[in-house]
């Protein structure tokens, strides 16, 4: 089952020209908007925006941050700078991933109006491009040390 806001927020981006998916994950009763995009640093990042009920309630998701992989040997520094980029960007949560990948989340508030939560995503979107390729370096370097 597709979600209502999720055909409200591919509707918004279709109206402003953001290209999205629209894809249903039965399994889990969950609907999807997906999109992506390349900053200067970070490349290839998909963005999903997920809902699970006819609410507005939306969690957006980076299931692959970059193309850092965590080992044992960087898995300290690489948490170090993690938690400085989850308190350098309060709404958005950096975290390892079980994978051992890094996960990035930020979540709309419950109360979101239908009218507004394809304009809210588009924000979310764009400031996930600004977060995500301001807090690349820092996390590449340490992966890399």
């Amino acid at each position: 089952m597709i979600h209502r806001a999720t055909n409200l927020i591919a509707d918004y981006f279709e109206q402003v020209g953001i290209p999205c998916k629209v894809r249903e994950i039965a399994d889990r009763n969950l609907s999807e908007v997906e999109t992506g995009f390349s900053g200067d640093e970070v490349k290839n990042v998909i963005v999903h925006f997920l809902s699970n009920s006819d609410k507005t309630d939306v969690s957006v998701r980076v299931f692959k941050y970059g193309d850092i992989r965590i080992t044992p040997s960087n898995r300290g520094p690489v948490l170090q700078a993690l938690n400085h980029m989850n308190n350098r960007f309060r709404f958005a949560k950096f975290e390892i991933h079980t994978d051992n990948t890094i996960i990035v989340e930020y979540d709309l508030p419950q109360e979101t109006e239908e009218d507004d939560v394809g304009k809210v995503c588009r924000e979310i979107l764009v400031r996930f491009q600004d977060i995500l390729d301001r807090a690349y370096p820092e996390i590449s370097d340490a992966a890399m040390s």
